[in-house]
């Protein structure tokens, strides 16, 4: 009885640092995303480097090896982060009228 007892606050105790875990990955992903929107907002981001960070991102917003690979069972954090990433790219991309060059 008392090894039940000790795989079950184990096992709560494993799920209490996973979603700690998600948590702390989505803050830091939040984070980013506003440092990029900042960065883009001022026009520190030169052509040359933003046209290839759409590339990028466009080449692996959909890559469910490497989101698994990045981010285990929070994949799915990972793709959305890239698809985001992917549509503030684009959007400075088509504002700055680069599209032709990518």
């Amino acid at each position: 009885m008392d090894d039940l007892i000790a795989v079950i606050i184990f096992i709560v105790f494993l799920g209490v640092l996973f979603f700690i875990n998600g948590l702390y990955m989505k803050f830091m992903a939040k984070v980013q995303q506003n440092n990029i929107k900042k960065k883009l907002a001022k026009g520190k981001m030169k052509d040359k480097k933003l046209i290839y960070f759409y590339k990028t991102t466009d080449r692996n917003r959909k890559n469910k090896i490497l989101a698994f690979l990045a981010y285990g069972i929070y994949y799915r954090s990972f793709l959305k982060l890239n698809e985001a990433k992917y549509q503030l790219f684009k959007e400075e991309v088509e504002r700055r009228g680069l599209m032709n060059q990518v």
